[in-house]
């Protein structure tokens, strides 16, 4: 199982639907937001980062605030799981949940604190968490649940499993209100749904990053390298054939030591981690003068622990001809980037993930005028499942 502290771009985040179940009322309430965050592709077996967030985006303080996280059949929070559940922004907050579940078929779970039932179909479950406070006002900070929840090994691939949660506030705008279902006739209790969120249960996931190698410094030439990382990671025990992943440089890197065309036999300032495989090959297209081709198959990877495989390479963003620094705003059709691929026999990449990869941070200005950028790491994670 790989670490729950991953780094990791998460797919989106979801806005708000507000929809308060309760009776229209001409006066202040208070509103339970919640949102949800998630990474859109996770590995069988393998943890996925949920946040949850609440807040009260209404116009008054509301009571004894709760959220409702219903989770789908493939998606599980086990007791290891809820003893690893931690609220980000209160560091050693307490963290009261109460969870039922999977659902053995169509049911409901009851809200321990309300009464409210959730409906569940079989494989379902959910999970009752009560917030460390009494109450929360108007626009105080969020309080975010880092809810650790594994997808299961038999989970369907490709099929998106929808994370759904309700805010509550079981007092509504009452200190000592009268607590009900949701909706429910002369009861003060409010409720607000999140949009959900999905979850694609995959074999093969890939990322890229990138860092400075001098005391943090975005800058150009070759006194300022830095080094990109492609990573890739296969579900544990899942084994995925024939995997090719191509990275197309811009024409403003240049390698510190240039590969040749077989960069398995000349890899230039390319490193394996671990050393290619017999089966494996690399091939690179391009010149000294900037930018080229880069690609790896893998002839075979089977998913362990850790990162399977990684690529990673060294070089400088340079200064172009004309004075002009370029980086990851100029406008120029994309050339500036790199771009990855993935491909092979037993996998694909996820429908509607763009395949930019990691965009150059570098200094942006006219007539060899140097702007000065903060220091930046950009990472972006790419998702494909096994299709055989």
């Amino acid at each position: 199982m790989r670490s729950i502290c991953k780094l990791g771009i998460f797919g989106f985040i979801a806005p708000l639907v507000v929809g308060l179940v309760h009776s229209s009322t001409s006066y202040a309430q208070p509103i339970p937001n919640v949102t949800l965050q998630v990474e859109s592709a996770t590995l069988l077996n393998d943890y996925t980062d949920l946040l949850v967030s609440f807040s009260n985006t209404g116009t008054t303080i509301g009571y004894y605030p709760m959220i409702e996280v219903k989770l789908p059949a493939g998606l599980k929070c086990d007791a290891t799981c809820q003893g690893k559940i931690s609220i980000t922004n209160l560091q050693g907050a307490p963290v009261s949940v109460t969870a039922f579940g999977p659902a053995g078929g169509s049911t409901s779970f009851t809200n321990p604190v309300t009464g409210n039932p959730v409906a569940v179909s079989a494989g379902e479950s959910v999970l009752f968490l009560s917030l460390p406070v009494g109450s929360t006002a108007p626009n105080e900070p969020a309080i975010t649940y880092f809810i650790p929840a594994t997808v299961n090994s038999d989970a369907p691939l490709g099929v998106p499993l929808p994370v759904n949660a309700t805010g509550v506030f079981a007092l509504g705008a009452i200190p000592n209100g009268a607590r009900g279902s949701c909706g429910a006739v002369g009861k003060d209790t409010l409720c607000s749904s999140a949009t959900p969120v999905n979850v694609t249960p995959a074999v093969v996931t890939l990322e890229k990053s990138v860092e400075n190698l001098v005391d943090g410094s975005t800058a150009t030439g070759p006194s300022y390298p830095r080094r990109f990382k492609v990573e890739l990671l296969v579900a544990e025990n899942r084994t995925a054939t024939n995997i090719a992943v191509s990275d197309v440089l811009p024409d403003t890197f240049v390698f510190l030591a240039l590969p040749g065309a077989d960069c398995k036999a000349n890899p230039g300032s390319l490193t394996f981690t671990p050393d290619l495989d017999a089966g494996d090959s690399c091939s690179f297209t391009g010149d000294g003068n900037g930018g080229g081709t880069l690609t790896v198959t893998f002839a075979s990877v089977t998913g362990g622990t850790a990162i399977d495989r990684e690529v990673s390479y060294t070089g400088y963003v340079q200064k172009l001809a004309g004075g002009e620094w370029r980086g990851d705003r100029a406008p120029l059709n994309g050339s500036h980037y790199h771009h990855i691929k993935l491909s092979g026999s037993h996998l694909r990449v996820r429908p509607g993930i763009r395949l930019s990869a990691v965009h150059i941070p570098t200094c942006i200005g006219h007539s060899g005028a140097a702007v000065s950028l903060h220091h930046q790491v950009h990472h972006e994670r790419h998702n494909g499942w096994y299709d055989g």
